[in-house]
């Protein structure tokens, strides 16, 4: 049968047993009691009417009370039980009444005589306010025993509940006196000398009490010992107060300096949740909390800078990768931005690495456009690192859009064209040696018959004698039909723009008919060749570590018959490029 709040049946008069159990909280934090009521006052008698823990039956062993698990067994004799006795309160208290019960989940009951249950039922804590509840009561009513289920008590706590019961509590002692009048039986000698006995009583208690303080410490540190506190951890503790009659608040507040040693030492070792809910059962301080939070918090950017340098590693960044970077700075409360600021060094390498590879061909695709983009856009490189891929993807672009032919002619009085002769492209200040000891200094103009240098010594060199035609750092390189026309044009940076113009002149020229500049054979540097250069240089500059502006060179000159494969690729920033010119 289950009973509602204010159901009641008829029980036999026989030993009946009421058990009690709580959950959604520790036992600590709640105490039982009983209370028999005088049938003509409705009110204790004396100190024997009150059932409690330090006093857990009467005198006559009719009403007893003794723990089982988190809750409390009440064995009542209801054949010996006194004729003066009318009714049994069975009530429960917590022990902090700053709270109230919509803080456990709920209380269930059984009611059984033997083995048999007689009834059972289940007290929601949901929207309580009462500190102190009546869970139920044993009456007799017309010659029989009833039971009925209450559910209902005092928001003053257990004072309230005592006085209800006719308990007078000593102001100065904080003992509970029974009332002095409307009691059919003298007051008992234990009553009388209540007060007395708790004062001599009170140190013994005290010392007592510190040893199991002590105790439960030391308890406490074997939980800590492993570096975890779990459930198992957890029970220990609830069952060792259980037993000692502590309160478990009580007892953690004895240990709070080992608790917050405990907290601090394993933050960096379990995630944030699983540190909040030992925080909650260990009542830690909200300042040690917090710097348990913090640990942690550093932990996690800690952890997001090596996921990101570990994702670098391979030259690589795919978009799972991305996602689950973003997706850690999500659920761990990241700022990304600083925490990538620091692997700057990292993200530069990284990002010479994929601009040395995308640029290699002489072209930038859309596609590699998009992917430099997507990159740029989620490593939030340097304001200089912007800048150097921008103005690197740009130039490359620029020379690209050369060689396909997008060019427009210039007007110059520099040089006398011929009829129908257009002028494509003017370099000024480019050295030419001459002889062994002679270099020559003078502008170059790019036609679309011939190539001209103006200096103090000047030569033309026809389109149509030029066989081969290379760049290398700051130096063009041009292979005639004649020894004269052929030679080492020092340009500086722009080498790269010249030898564009210079091509695409040629092509013109042919009527679009393909000239191999380079021997028949291909530029192309495989990915897999510059992922294993770019490892073994390490991402540096094999003459001067630099990380920046970095180039794939070839040792031996492409223009000199230098191959394409690993053994032959080195890495050099553009300065030692520049200095190395074509040479081996």
């Amino acid at each position: 049968m289950e009973l509602i709040s204010g159901n009641n049946l008829i029980v036999p008069a026989s030993i009946i047993t009421l058990d009690i159990q709580p959950f959604g909280v520790e036992s600590s934090a709640i105490d039982f009691s009983m209370y028999t009521l005088c049938s003509l006052t409705q009110k204790v008698r004396g100190d024997d009417d009150m059932i409690f823990y330090n006093q857990p039956h009467n005198a006559a062993k009719t009403v007893n009370l003794s723990k089982k698990g988190l809750g409390v067994v009440l064995q009542l004799n209801l054949t010996t039980m006194s004729e003066q006795i009318g009714k049994i309160a069975v009530c429960a208290t917590l022990t902090d009444e700053s709270s109230n019960f919509s803080a456990l989940d709920s209380i269930r009951i059984k009611l059984k005589n033997g083995s048999h249950t007689l009834a059972h039922a289940k007290i929601d804590g949901e929207n309580r306010l009462e500190v102190a509840l009546i869970i139920g009561e044993f009456y007799r009513h017309q010659g029989n025993w009833k039971f009925r289920l209450v559910g209902q008590g005092f928001q003053g706590g257990l004072k309230r509940l005592a006085q209800h019961y006719g308990v007078t509590i000593a102001e100065n002692s904080g003992a509970a006196v029974p009332p002095a009048s409307a009691q059919p039986t003298p007051p008992s000698p234990a009553h009388q000398n209540n007060t007395l006995k708790d004062i001599i009583l009170s140190p013994l208690k005290a010392l007592e009490k510190r040893k199991k303080l002590r105790e439960f410490q030391v308890l406490l540190n074997r939980c800590f010992s492993n570096g975890y506190f779990g459930v198992p951890e957890q029970q220990s503790l609830i069952h060792f107060c259980s037993q000692n009659q502590l309160s478990l608040t009580e007892a953690l507040a004895s240990a709070e300096s080992q608790i917050r040693q405990f907290m601090l030492s394993v933050a960096s070792q379990h995630p944030k949740t699983k540190l909040e809910r030992w925080g909650v059962f260990l009542n830690v301080a909200q300042p040690t909390m917090q710097q348990v939070f913090q640990i942690v918090h550093e932990k996690n950017e800690r952890r997001f800078i090596d996921m990101l340098i570990d994702a670098l590693s391979d030259g690589q960044l795919t978009n799972q990768e991305v996602h689950q970077l973003d997706q850690f700075c999500t659920s761990h409360q990241l700022n990304k931005q600083p925490l990538l600021l620091k692997a700057t060094p990292q993200i530069n390498n990284f990002l010479h690495f994929t601009l040395a590879s995308i640029i290699s061909d002489k072209i930038v695709t859309l596609e590699e456009q998009a992917l430099i983009d997507r990159l740029c856009d989620f490593l939030k490189p340097t304001r200089s690192m912007l800048e150097e891929i921008k103005t690197t993807i740009a130039k490359v672009n620029h020379i690209a859009k050369i060689r396909k032919g997008d060019v427009t002619p210039i007007q110059t009085n520099a040089i006398i064209s011929k009829n129908l002769e257009i002028v494509y492209f003017h370099q000024p200040h480019v050295r030419l040696p001459h002889g062994k000891n002679e270099t020559l200094h003078g502008d170059l103009f790019v036609t679309s018959e011939r190539l001209v240098y103006k200096a103090s010594k000047s030569l033309e060199v026809p389109i149509s004698n030029i066989i081969a035609l290379e760049s290398n750092a700051n130096v063009v390189f041009i292979s005639a039909k004649t020894k004269r026309g052929s030679g080492e044009f020092y340009i500086g940076k722009d080498a790269e723009i010249v030898e564009a113009y210079i091509e695409q002149s040629i092509k013109r020229f042919h009527r679009q008919l393909d000239l191999k500049q380079t021997a028949g054979t291909s530029r192309h540097i495989s990915q897999s060749v510059k992922n294993a250069v770019w490892l073994r240089c390490q991402g540096r500059c094999v003459q001067c570590a630099s990380t920046q502006y970095l180039e794939f060179d070839h040792i031996i000159p492409f223009s000199k018959g230098g191959s394409n494969s690993e053994n032959n690729i080195q890495i050099l920033c553009r300065a030692c490029n520049l200095a190395k010119s074509n040479q081996i």
